[in-house]
């Protein structure tokens, strides 16, 4: 049995992009902060989207279970390394943090993945 993986979307989530904009609601400080996730996800993810080809390999569609999207995984491991987080560190920002997801065009509704998955997909290809 295999799930199906969507795409995600070509740009990043309109309202949450939204709320890092507002200057009545955001502190200037947070807003400041969320400038590089901004500037990744207009920049930095769509370029990466070239990359999809050559990382579909790293993509498993009959194991069974949901499968994190390869770009995104991508994308969390160049963001690791320019923030220095751990795996753990990374992981819980995908899931906790709008700023992470924002910049790897998720929805709020979306699971994040676990730890290890990072160590697997940044030595199995």
């Amino acid at each position: 049995m295999s799930i199906s993986r969507q795409r995600p979307p070509t740009q990043p989530n309109a309202q949450v992009l939204a709320l890092f904009k507002q200057k009545g609601r955001v502190p200037l400080a947070v807003r400041r902060q969320a400038e590089f996730f901004i500037f990744f996800a207009h920049t930095i993810f769509p370029w990466l989207e070239q990359y999809r080809d050559r990382l579909e390999a790293a993509y498993c569609p009959g194991n069974g279970r949901p499968a994190w999207d390869p770009v995104r995984l991508l994308g969390v491991l160049v963001m690791q390394f320019v923030l220095r987080t751990s795996d753990r560190q990374a992981a819980e920002s995908v899931q906790y943090d709008q700023r992470w997801r924002l910049a790897l065009h998720m929805d709020s509704w979306e699971a994040a993945f676990h730890p290890a998955v990072l160590t697997v997909f940044a030595t199995g290809w």
